[in-house]
Parts: C-alpha cells; structure tokens; sequence
C-alpha cells in the first residue's frame, strides 16, 4: 500500500489532513479534519496499520472561482513516512488545496520557468518557446531575466563563475507572503501543476 498520512498546518495553527501516495508521490485527496493513528480501530473494527485520514473528506467546491491571491493561504504539508515538507496553497473559496501537491513541484517550476524582474516584482515566464513572450499573468515578458534555477547554477558553476554569484535555488511558494513574486503568476495552472520530466 502506497497511501500515507499527509498532515497540511495551517498559519493559524490549525491542523488538516490528506491522503499522500508513495506511487505518484503527491496528494492523493482533499482535506479531512481527524485521523486515525496507527493501531486505532475504525467503524467496521479493522485496526489501522498506520496512521490515515478519519471520517468524511471536508466539502469541497471545486468549480469555484480561485479566490483572490491576497485570500488565498500558505499551508506547510507535511508528509509520512519519509518526513517531506514543502508549502502549498489553500483556497479558502474552493476549500482546497490547489498546489502544489507534491514536494518536487518546485525543482519542476525552476526547469520549466524563469524569472523576469518587470516594475520591481518577478514574473514567471516560460524557459523556452514562443510562449516566452508573455508572462504567465499575461504581462510582456520584458525586463531583467533572474536565474533561479539550480540547473542554471550548474552551467554558471561550470564557466568558472565564482561560487557566491551562481544563483541559489528557491522554492517560490515558500516566498508567497513577502510580495517579491507575481502570485497571479504562481496561481497560474502551470506553475500550480508543472509538467512532470
């Protein structure tokens, strides 16, 4: 059985919980308010073998309208059993987690994506194509191109560059609250969800 425990905390301390499979290495469900830890005795008298999600999954209204980025709030996952933690998105409108669902969604964002520095804020922009041209909000995708990437840190390693100016990698969801970064960019489906290599 691949399925896990995912504990999602919330900046008011509050406490919810999800389904994580080991298979696809993601969030599996939405939310639920109580668990079951390991050894614990459900409705039909089965005894858990590890801790799981209890009871119904919270109502969720997935075909809502995303709420607004100053509403939407920064959640920290943390998953069984190999302790993963990344920071993710919740909708208050939807009652959802909307992304990322997996701890590797950020390295997927920093190979798919690149920042451009446009009226002091960054914006994703696509890394390659004709879709380069605008940013993921929609803005041109004029201004200073900031290497975020750790692969890029790679190439800058590798022409010699001194190590304390290659860029350092970032996991932009962690940055929601400072402002720095476009969020209309990173509620983006795209950056939300990136294409798996």
């Amino acid at each position: 059985m691949g399925q896990w425990l995912a504990r999602v905390r919330f900046p008011d301390g509050q406490l919810r919980y999800a389904r994580y499979s080991t298979v696809v290495e993601q969030l599996v469900s939405g939310l639920y308010d109580d668990f079951r830890g390991e050894g614990a005795t459900d409705a039909l008298g089965n005894v858990s073998y590890r801790a799981a999600v209890a009871d119904e999954p919270c109502p969720t209204d997935p075909d809502a309208p995303l709420s607004e980025p100053h509403e939407i709030v920064l959640v920290r996952i943390e998953v069984e059993p190999d302790d993963l933690t990344w920071p993710a998105l919740f909708c208050p409108r939807r009652n959802q987690i909307i992304g990322p669902h997996s701890a590797f969604a950020a390295d997927r964002v920093q190979r798919a994506f690149d920042l451009v520095r446009r009226d002091a804020q960054l914006h994703l922009v696509r890394a390659d194509g004709a879709a380069r041209r605008l940013t993921l909000c929609g803005e041109p995708a004029v201004g200073e191109v900031m290497p975020f990437c750790r692969y890029a840190a790679i190439v800058y390693q590798t022409m010699g560059t001194p190590e304390e100016s290659v860029p350092a990698s970032r996991n932009l969801y962690a940055e929601w609250g400072d402002g720095h970064v476009c969020r209309r960019c990173l509620l983006h489906d795209h950056a939300l969800n990136p294409p798996s290599e």
